[in-house]
């Protein structure tokens, strides 16, 4: 953004690090500070602390503490605020009807900032491990284009390992209530067999991650179940729980493909 267009809209002077931390913050929504000096590749953690604080007292973004957690010292997440969002407008990469969901970022629950931090944790294990492959791609639920096929279906993310490779599409279930569960797995189990993917896509894998692991075994089940009534087996579903991931990584050995022999 050029300094006419910066005060034209009457916001603070920030530098172009601390725009890339706001671009960040419009891809994960929630991220912590680890995260965002990890995200931008920086040694010196004292000299993010100065930009985040910098950005907060300028109303860029604002600051949340984990009260409800049971573990001791959890990090502060942050996230867009008023001056933020007026700055993340003027910006080629923002969907603008995207927008207005971060005005009630204030208002979220510790589960979606959780599952915010999760998918952040996630992107950065994978960027370590496909980063430098050719093709490697990463989309946020912020960053699906308006007319874009994923856009129906709305996952929390999509990645692609390299470029032809197929895509991975990601959804976080919660742990109630089961009918909401079963319907987005019937969900999927259509937009993949008969919607407008299978006519330009290559078959993706489908990955679902659950809260724990009595979620996970009634996933498995209701995949196999819905997959045997459909008579489909050329779908790829891989499950596991946030706990494994939190344990091992993504790009860890936690991932379980359910077996769909009919």
């Amino acid at each position: 953004m050029n300094e006419s267009l910066n005060k034209k809209m009457n916001l603070p002077t920030i530098t172009n690090k601390q725009k890339t931390i706001l671009y960040l913050l419009y891809k994960f929504r929630f991220l912590n500070r680890t995260q965002i000096q990890t995200l931008l590749n920086h040694k010196r953690h004292n000299r993010i602390n100065a930009w985040l604080k910098d950005l907060t007292d300028k109303n860029y973004i604002g600051q949340k503490l984990d009260t409800e957690s049971k573990i001791n010292n959890q990090p502060a997440v942050y996230y867009l605020k008023t001056n933020g969002m007026k700055f993340i407008k003027t910006q080629d990469y923002a969907e603008k009807s995207y927008i207005a969901k971060l005005y009630q970022e204030d208002t979220r629950s510790v589960k979606f900032i959780e599952n915010c931090v999760l998918i952040a944790d996630i992107y950065i294990d994978l960027l370590k491990k496909y980063g430098t492959k050719e093709g490697f791609t990463f989309y946020t639920r912020s960053e699906y284009s308006l007319d874009g096929i994923i856009k129906e279906i709305f996952p929390f993310f999509v990645f692609r390992k390299g470029k032809t490779k197929p895509y991975l599409v990601t959804e976080i279930f919660p742990e109630k209530p089961r009918f909401f569960i079963l319907n987005r797995i019937n969900q999927y189990i259509a937009f993949f067999t008969k919607g407008d993917w299978v006519n330009q896509e290559q078959s993706p894998i489908i990955l679902f991650i659950c809260p724990n692991n009595e979620i996970e075994e009634y996933v498995t089940k209701k995949v196999k179940l819905v997959c045997r009534n459909e008579q489909i087996d050329n779908l790829t579903f891989q499950i596991t729980t946030k706990e494994q991931i939190r344990q091992l990584g993504a790009t860890g050995d936690v991932w379980s493909e359910v077996n769909l022999d009919l």
